[in-house]
């Protein structure tokens, strides 16, 4: 495309905002192109689709083994997330948003929440280096469609310009890879 690439850390939250507000010209964050989101951005086709897992202290392991088990329990979740839609659905949940998952690890390793729901391969890298974690037996029953790339509203030109690099990416094989490789980086911050 003749761009350099500037890649922003922020919010999760605050994601949809810098992109309507022209701030950034595409948001790359796991995000799934629900029906409330696309009444405010135009998205690529889907390049990825996670599994969740339920994040908790090792020593909880046990007490964990199905979604009924996590009813009234306290939960550290990415605001304005997937992850947060199915939180509200378990019973009791207790949910303390925060946009960052490096900041849920540090509430659930210091036992001010007690589980997280996160995506499976951002999980498994944060066990790697987070000692005290383990992923529970128990598994959210949600289904999505997977994630896609958003781009500010009207903008097809660039729509097509990312359908067309995915294309090439995914005939490559490299998404798995790249969601592996920035899962394990967002793990070491």
């Amino acid at each position: 495309m003749g761009a350099n690439l500037e890649v922003k850390d922020m919010d999760f939250k605050a994601l949809l905002g810098e992109l309507s507000s022209g701030r950034v010209d595409f948001v790359i964050s796991g995000m799934t192109p629900d029906e409330n989101r696309k009444k405010e951005v135009d998205f690529s086709n889907n390049y990825y689709k996670a599994e969740q897992a339920v994040v908790v202290r090792e020593k909880d392991k046990d007490k964990y083994k199905t979604m009924q088990s996590l009813e009234g329990v306290s939960f550290g979740i990415q605001t304005g997330s997937i992850q947060e839609d199915i939180a509200k659905t378990i019973p009791n949940a207790k949910i303390t948003g925060l946009g960052k998952i490096n900041d849920i690890i540090m509430q659930l390793n210091s036992g001010r929440v007690d589980a997280s729901i996160m995506e499976k391969p951002v999980a498994e890298a944060f066990l790697k280096n987070v000692k005290g974690l383990a992923i529970a037996d128990a598994v959210p029953d949600y289904q999505e469609d997977g994630y896609a790339i958003g781009v500010k509203k009207g903008n097809q030109e660039m729509v097509d310009q990312i359908n067309k690099t995915l294309d090439r990416l995914n005939s490559e094989k490299k998404i798995d890879q790249f969601v592996s490789e920035a899962s394990d980086l967002a793990a070491k911050k």
